[in-house]
């Protein structure tokens, strides 16, 4: 099961079953997670044409500073 959320104009998608056990202030996506969300994407939604070159991760700030 996939989420899609929208919100300010962007859409939040995910989760995985990845546990994470680093550090939380800066979370990090592993490649197979983000390659399981791209194909759950492209599944449901083909028209939409998503690639890991449209995703939008930025490393290295804590996650509030995104919200």
């Amino acid at each position: 099961m996939v989420f899609a959320i929208p919100r300010e104009g962007k859409t939040y998608v995910g989760t995985t079953d990845t546990v994470y056990k680093k550090q939380l202030e800066h979370p990090r996506m592993t490649k197979a997670d983000r390659d399981y969300v791209i194909q759950a994407i492209q599944y449901m939604f083909p028209d939409l044409n998503i690639t890991k070159k449209r995703c939008r991760i930025q490393l290295g700030r804590s996650s509030s500073a995104h919200s």
